[in-house]
Parts: structure tokens; C-alpha cells; sequence
């Protein structure tokens, strides 16, 4: 199993992916092994100097270029569709996130570990400044032992959240901008609908039962999918959505789009609905055929009672840092949470 990244189509859901040649970071196919390192959430530290094992996020005002851009299959995406997602490189890796606060980011937790399982030192960069954040992640990925191979996330319980210490005030951009929306209650079931992002790879494909990919520093992706397995609580990865993607071109997720959302609420052609974040990118593996362009993506769900209760025990502890979570504190439409 490899951590997720960008994708293509998927022939579930019957439409393919669309790649739209936007200039952005490389994808990623290498990833850190973990182990068992808990944190309590606490002020955002004070900056330092980054290193290869620091993680820094920046906006997508500072990763794609203004305007509307027509994708291979004739979808059309507009940047300003999209001001809350996040990207980020470190190293030969990449991760992506999105913001559901002024001051919170949503990602993957295997994003913001590093090759020890430690936590890394993590940032949102905006205009040449440097906002150090302080992340969490959910306590039962941290409990489980690190996976064998390690670029695996360790577990389906695949998610982070990060306090942004901006030092006073947010930016006036950050602060003016409408961000997404977590929905921690929607049931997900077999054949719903969604919308996957993802930033990265160009091709992904299975050779010799390991997941291949072609990176590319200039594409971001969206694309209509169709569950396959809804989450459940009866098995070890019960967290996680699958989407099985079979045909071309490429599936769903490929490695270094880990920590991108999963959206139900809008699609391909209305992009602009009323969009919910329901998952956070995780992790691909190879279908049960066999076959080169059978793959398996691994969407981390946020309707779980287990995220639930965390988000609500997390939001507790940190009151005084996390005043707005878009779809926790604050409802939808209420700005600056999207409508």
C-alpha cells in the first residue's frame, strides 16, 4: 500500500479525470515510516530554519496561475474556485490540505510525520513569511505500530489537524477568505457520489503488484467518483472509503496526493456547489485482479463517531486557538465558512 497523491479516472463512476497543466509541486511517491509519538496540542512554536525533514503549506493563490484553466477532457476549473487548498513539498515528497478555519488545516497525519514518526516541523508559508503551526494527529493512528512498508500509512485513521500561529492577526488575504466546510456527520454508503482533488502525478499504474506513478510539477486534478466500500466499523481499516478504479486512464489517487479533501456537495461540472469536506486522501493499493490499471485508493472518512469525538475533544483543548472550524464551531454560510 502507498500513500495517496493525485489521479485520472475512474470507471465507476463512467467520466474521466481531468488534469489541468497548472504550475504547482512534484508528486510524490516517497513516504515516512512511523512510530508511536502522541502530542498535545500547544501555541504554535516560534519559526526555524527549515530543514528536508520540515513541511511548509502554501495557498493556491501561490501555486496556480489567475484565472480559468480547461482541463484534457473539457472541464474548466477556476482558481479562485479554490482558495482554501493547500499544497505543500518536502524533500522528494508532496502533501496537499485544505483550510476549514482562518488559522486550521486539515491534512493526512503520515504528511506531518517524519521518517522517525516524529512530528515535523510544519508551516504555512504565504508571500515569503513563514507561520509555524502545531499539528495533532488522531490518537488511534499513533497508537498503531508503524506499517512494514514505509511509504504505508500506518492506519485508517488518517488524519491531522493544525493550529496556524500567525503571530496576531491573520493575514488580511487569509482572513477575507470563504474556506471549507467538515462535515463529521454524513453516512457515507456504497455508490455515493463524491469528488476527489489531487495535486501531483500524471499516470499511475501497477507493475509487478507495486504502485508506479509519473510525477509532474504541473497538475491539479479533480474528478467524479463512486464509493465502492462505505465505512465500517467491524474491520481494523474500517475508516477508510474505497474506490475501486479500474480502465484509463489513471485511478483515482497516486502517490503524493496524500492530506487532499474528498468532497461530497459538488462535481466535475458544479464544482462551486455546496461542497463538504468528507475525506481526507490516505493512501492506494493494488486491486484484488492484478491488473495494471486496477487500483484501490483509501480515503480517510471524517463521518465517524471515532473523528467525531475527536475533533469535539481536540476543538476542547484547544478553545483558545481553534475559536473557528468550519462544520464544528461554525455552521456553513456563516463567513468565513463557504456556503
Amino acid at each position: 500500500m502507498r500513500r495517496a497523491n493525485a489521479f485520472g479516472s475512474i470507471a465507476t463512476a463512467k467520466r474521466a479525470f481531468g488534469s489541468a497543466l497548472l504550475a504547482g509541486c512534484v508528486a510524490c511517491s516517497q513516504a515516512a515510516s512511523r512510530t508511536n509519538q502522541a502530542l498535545t496540542l500547544a501555541p504554535a512554536a516560534a519559526p526555524t530554519a527549515e530543514t528536508a525533514e520540515d513541511i511548509s503549506f502554501v495557498l493556491a493563490d501561490e501555486r496556480l496561475p489567475s484565472g480559468r484553466f480547461t482541463l484534457s477532457n473539457g472541464i474548466k476549473v477556476t482558481r479562485s474556485d479554490w482558495p482554501a487548498l493547500v499544497f505543500a513539498k518536502f524533500g522528494e515528497a508532496s502533501c496537499s490540505g485544505a483550510l476549514i478555519g482562518p488559522n486550521i488545516l486539515l491534512t493526512a497525519a503520515h504528511c506531518v510525520e517524519d521518517k522517525r514518526g516524529k512530528l515535523r516541523e510544519a508551516a504555512l508559508k504565504r508571500f515569503g513569511s513563514r507561520y509555524p503551526m502545531a499539528c495533532e494527529r488522531h490518537p488511534a493512528y499513533v497508537r498503531r505500530p508503524p506499517a512494514k512498508d514505509a511509504s504505508a500509512p500506518r492506519g485508517a485513521e488518517d488524519y491531522a489537524l493544525c493550529v496556524i500561529d500567525y503571530r496576531g492577526d491573520a493575514p488580511q488575504a487569509i482572513a477575507a477568505l470563504r474556506v471549507e466546510v467538515l462535515d463529521t456527520t454524513s453516512t457515507l454508503a456504497r455508490k455515493d457520489r463524491v469528488l476527489l482533488t489531487g495535486y501531483g502525478c500524471i499516470d499511475t499504474r501497477i507493475v509487478n503488484r507495486k504502485v508506479v506513478s509519473t510525477a509532474s510539477a504541473n497538475i491539479l486534478r479533480i474528478g467524479d467518483a463512486s464509493i465502492a466500500r462505505a465505512p465500517t466499523r467491524r474491520l481494523s481499516d474500517g475508516a477508510y472509503v474505497l474506490i475501486d478504479s479500474r480502465g484509463k486512464p489513471t485511478p483515482a489517487l497516486c502517490p503524493g496526493d496524500s492530506g487532499g479533501p474528498m468532497f461530497v456537495g459538488a462535481s466535475q461540472l458544479d464544482q462551486k456547489g455546496a461542497r463538504r469536506i468528507v475525506g481526507v486522501n490516505s493512501a492506494i493499493a493494488p486491486g484484488a485482479t492484478g491488473r495494471s490499471d486496477h487500483i484501490v485508493s483509501k480515503i480517510s472518512a471524517t463521518g465517524t463517531a471515532a473523528f467525531r469525538q475527536w475533533v469535539k475533544d481536540w476543538q476542547g483543548r484547544n478553545a483558545n486557538h481553534a475559536k473557528i472550524v468550519c462544520g464544528v464551531t461554525r455552521d456553513a454560510g456563516t463567513f468565513p465558512c463557504r456556503s
